[in-house]
This record gives C-alpha cells, structure tokens and sequence, in this order.
C-alpha cells in the first residue's frame, strides 16, 4: 500500500513539473485579434454613417417632391463640406427648415474581399401624375403589393345627398303632404400623407420601414458598398432650381428671388381733403407688379414713377394702406400706417416765395417743409407746421418787402416787437385769441385798415407809426374788444391818412404823440 502512494505522489510532481515549464516558456500575441476588432468596429462606424446619411437624403427628398404642392420655393443652395471636401448640398426653403442632399461616396469594405451592399432609395412618377418610392430602381411596395406614395393625395369629394320621396296624393281632394328632404351626404375621405421610407441595420443586414417603424423589412447584408444618392444633379436654371433624378424624372422648384419694397416712413401724417405722393423703392425680380388697397383713404400707384399717391376726404380719422409687389412667384408687402395729423398753415401772400426762418413760437413747433407751397400764378403760400403756435417772433418780418398779406391762426397771443416793421405788409387778419401786440409791430408797413380782436389787452408804443409822414396808409382802425386801457405813445404817430377810428369803451389813458 506505500509502495503505491508514492508512485501517486511521482506522478503528481512530473506533472506539476512539466505544466509549470510550460506556462514559464509560453509567449502569447493578440495583436492580430486586436487589428481584426478594430476593423469590424472602423466598418460599422461606417455603415452607421451611410444609414444615416441615406435617411437625411429620403427626408430631403421627400420635402422635395412636396414642395411642389405645397408652392414652396428655394432662398438659397450652398455646398455641404467636410473635412475640405465637399460632400453634398444644403437646400433652403421659404416655408422649411433646411435640407441636406449627401453625394455618393464610399462606404464600409465589404468582408473577405466581397463587393458590398447599399440601397438605392429613390422616387419615380407614375403615369397617375403622383411620384412613388422606389428601391433599387424598382417600385417599393407595401406588404399588400401597393406601390409606396411619396406624395399625398387629395381628399375625395363628399357625395351628393339623394332626393327625397315624393308626398302620397291627399285624400277627398287634399293636398298630398310634401316629400322628405334628401340626407346629406357623407364627408369626403381625407386625403392620404405620402410615406418616409426609413432604413436601419440591424443584425448585419439592411431594413427598411415604411409603416414609420411599426415594421421592418430585411433587404439584404449590411456589408458596405458606396452611399448612393437619388439625385443625379442639382442645377440652377435661371429662375428655377432642377433637380434630375436617378429615374431620370426631372423637378422644378422656383428659386425664390426676394422681392423688397420700401418706403422712407411707414406712419404718415396727413390731414382732411389732403393728398400726398410717397415715393418707393423696388429691389430683386423682374416684371414687378405693384397695387394697393386703401382702408379710409383712396390710393393710385404709378409704376412708372415708382409713386404712391394717398388721398383723404372731408372726414378722415385715420386708415392704412396696404400695398403689394409681386413678379408672379415671389410676394412682398409692407402696410402703412395713415394717421390724422393736425397741422397749422399760415396762409400768406407775396411777390415771391418767402422761407421760412423761425418766424414763430410755440409747443413742440416742426415746420414741414414738404406740405409747404406757394403758387408763381396767383402769389399765395402757405406755411405748414407741427405743434402749438403761439406768437410771433420779434423783427420775424422785419424789412420783408415781399410780404404782401398773412393770415395768422387762431392759438396765437402775441406779436413780439417789430415783427412786421418796414415790411410790405398790405393786409393782415389777426386771431380772436390774440392777447398782446408789441412795440413798432406794423411801424412803416403799408396797411390801410385793421381791426383788433376783441381779447387784445395791451398794445405796444409806435405800433402803427408812420417812419415819414404821409407814407402809412392806413385809414381805418376798429378795436372789437373793451381790454385795452391805454393808448400808448407814438402809437397812431405820421399816420396822417387815418379816417377812421373805433376805440374800446375801456380806454382810461391817451398818451402824448399817440396820432
């Protein structure tokens, strides 16, 4: 029994021995493994990319298709790069966000040296008119055999509902009873959204979908080949963008040639019974048609001056205006906005047309310049302004020779000193509102009567003063009012042709030299 146990324990030794000089001289290499990982995980990077590159170009070329039906136009077409190379396009659209359209380039190798596999999603249109999905150049279908639509179609029409029956005759002689009306007919069917075809891989092998995922179709082994793109060529043709497809179906899509019009204001102030002409300014397209549609007011354009004309009536509030410029593809708008504006005119006459140089005062007072005028035929101008008026400024007209006649406004007080001195002023019609008229405010002027409002409480010293004797031809002189209690000095002096003359009740004081 010894004897036997320790062959058992020999054994034992030469065999842990021999394993122990084994592992001692054994060198393993995984390289080989490690090179072989990296390439399965290089191509599936690969074919992952091409998965997703050949979706964005179904998506792309699915809104392709309907932006035919939807109207839609091309903004802009620009080239997709990566890495310094040119991979595809980027397409703009007005009514869409964008859209990229990869190039064919290569993809994954294929195993052992095997041409690899892509599908070619593509679309074709049928002799119907609507465009279908097709793969590898034939038609896609669904699992009931029906071709795969790219496009929606419209909803059918309602049908039409029957006619009533017709009333049995009355007995003994009456009138039968009418029949009843028709049931109205059914709701037409909406209409069908075409399909996005949608690839994946999985497994190893190509899927589609065209039931948005529900279910997949296997179409063949993902092992690589080139991205394919269903779009040979995409052109620019004057006004349009030519996409030619791989079926050889060619869709045109309108570039969309921005189309702007502007005015140099957008809220304009105008008045009752007035007219005004805005010009404009056109850019992009050709053959532009420009209109407009007044709200309040009555508009004309004439295109060939580039000029809108605004007319208001007697009882203008306000209104807008809106106007349209278009080539036939593209549209461009902008609305004005008309408001009521109150100006103040001063109306005048002269030999000439007289400037205006800050002549009066007052709140917030703008002169217009553009709504001014003056008439070479008949010599009468008028002034116009924004604001509150209030008086006139001392020497406004001083030595204005010119100035024949002027009709100030209702709103203003005062006449400061001299306003008119030595002007031609001829006639003059002063507001109920004045309150003061300063010294020498009409001294050698050539008015031949005025009358006073009745709220004019005090009147400066030489204010109708001859500057030589028998020059001032004035002759009449009416007061309306019972403010006024003194005459001042020099007031009436040298005015030797006075004929007339009212005085207010209220006058307590005549000063020296007064005529």
């Amino acid at each position: 029994m010894k004897k036997v146990k320790f062959i058992h324990v020999v054994y034992l030794l030469c065999i842990c021995c021999l394993s122990l000089g084994l592992l001692g001289s054994c060198k393993y290499d995984d390289s080989d493994l490690v090179e072989r990982v990296d390439n399965l995980e290089g191509r599936l990077a690969k074919l992952e990319e091409q998965c997703k590159q050949i979706n964005a170009n179904i998506n792309s070329l699915q809104i392709i298709v309907n932006a035919l039906k939807e109207a839609n136009h091309i903004t802009s077409i620009s080239n997709l790069v990566e890495n310094g190379v040119e991979i595809g396009y980027k397409i703009e659209f007005a009514k869409r966000d964008p859209i990229h359209i990869y190039h064919g380039k290569a993809g994954a190798d294929g195993a052992r040296g095997e041409d690899g596999y892509t599908p070619l999603m593509g679309v074709k249109k049928d002799k119907d008119g609507i465009y279908y999905w097709t793969l590898d150049g034939n038609w896609l279908t669904d699992n009931d055999g029906n071709k795969v639509r790219a496009q929606g179609l419209d909803g059918k029409d309602g049908y039409n509902g029957k006619d009533g029956k017709d009333g049995e005759d009355g007995k003994d002689g009456k009138d039968g009873k009418d029949g009843y009306n028709g049931k109205d007919g059914k709701d037409g069917y909406n209409g069908k959204n075409g399909v996005t075809p949608k690839l994946r891989i999985k497994d190893g092998n190509w899927e589609v979908s065209y039931n948005n995922g529900v279910s997949w179709e296997t179409l063949g082994s993902a092992t690589g080949g080139v991205v394919p793109c269903p779009i040979k060529s995409v052109e620019v043709k004057g006004r349009y963008v030519l996409f030619t497809l791989n079926s050889g179906d060619e869709i045109k899509i309108p570039l969309y040639n921005a189309i702007t019009i502007k005015f140099e204001e957008t809220t304009i102030g105008m008045g009752a019974s007035s007219q005004i002409d805005l010009l404009y300014t056109l850019t992009g397209g050709d053959n532009v048609k420009v209109s407009a549609i007044g709200e309040g007011v009555r508009t004309s354009v004439d295109e060939s001056a580039k000029k809108l004309t605004i007319t208001t009536d007697v009882n203008f509030t306000g209104g807008k205006v809106l106007v349209h410029a278009t080539d036939g593809n593209n549209v461009a708008t902008v609305e004005l906005t008309i408001v009521k504006e109150v100006l103040v005119y001063i109306e005048y006459g002269a030999t000439e047309e007289l400037s205006y140089d800050g002549a009066f005062s007052g709140i917030d007072v703008e002169f217009i310049k553009e709504k001014s005028t003056f008439s070479d035929s008949d010599k009468k101008g008028k002034w116009a302004f924004k604001g509150s008026i209030k008086g006139v400024v001392s020497s406004a007209f001083n030595g204005k020779k010119s100035l024949l006649s002027i009709i100030l406004p209702e709103g203003i007080t005062f006449i400061g000193n001299s306003a008119f001195l030595n002007s031609g002023l001829e006639a003059i019609t002063l507001p109920e509102s004045l309150m003061e008229i300063g010294q020498s405010v009409f001294l050698g002027t050539q008015l031949k009567e005025i009358t006073i409002p009745a709220n004019v409480e005090s009147l400066g010293s030489s204010a109708f003063e001859s500057s030589d004797a028998g020059t001032m031809p004035l002759e009449k002189v009416i007061f309306n009012g019972s403010k006024i209690n003194e005459i001042e000095p020099y007031t009436f002096k040298n005015c030797v042709n006075l004929k007339e003359i009212t005085l207010p009740e209220s006058l307590m004081i005549i000063d020296y030299n007064r005529l």
